[in-house]
């Protein structure tokens, strides 16, 4: 037992000395570009370090809750107040806030079939979903789509004349 101790430490304590040392080397190549005076000689020396190859891994900044309050307040919000409709559907276009809506409901403005018989639908808010599955179901321009979220991230759309729903994918 002593001897796999023995043998952990000894393979992992040179990489840590390694990392440390590498850290401090390139804390020092920062703060001599710094110094420079001139624009185009401190971005060259900028560019000159992120050319390095990387040989230790690089280590993190601290967490906001270790920053002083003057340098969390400079920090921009990456999160953006999205409207839940605009974004219902969208997970998989980009990613968007974590607010979700159950369903939407909106008219459709514009019907297209592919060779396959597959529906491409238009809403009036201009979202376009695509049908995945292969069932048939009568969709009319003007008729009000109701989308709903299914099991596994998928979506089921169905009109308030058919009695009858239709698996679809967002596609705009």
């Amino acid at each position: 037992m002593k001897l796999n101790q023995a043998l952990l430490l000894i393979l992992c304590v040179p990489p840590l000395t390694t990392a440390a040392a590498a850290d401090s080397q390139l804390y020092n190549q920062l703060q001599q570009c710094r110094q420079l005076q001139q624009d185009q000689q401190r971005l060259a020396c900028f560019d000159q370090i992120q050319l390095q190859p990387v040989t230790a891994p690089v280590s993190l900044p601290p967490p906001a809750s270790h920053m002083p309050a003057s340098a969390a307040a400079a920090v921009p919000a990456t999160s953006v107040a999205v409207n839940p409709e605009a974004a219902f559907g969208a997970e998989k276009l980009n990613n968007v806030g974590p607010e979700k809506a159950e369903k939407i409901s909106s008219a459709i403005t514009a019907v297209e079939s592919n060779a396959l018989k597959k529906l491409t639908l238009t809403l009036e808010n201009g979202q376009q979903w695509r049908q995945i599955d292969t069932d048939y179901i009568r969709i009319n321009v003007g008729d009000t789509a109701t989308i709903r979220r299914a099991a596994f991230g998928s979506f089921l759309l169905g009109t308030d004349k058919v009695n009858k729903t239709i698996r679809v994918r967002r596609v705009k």
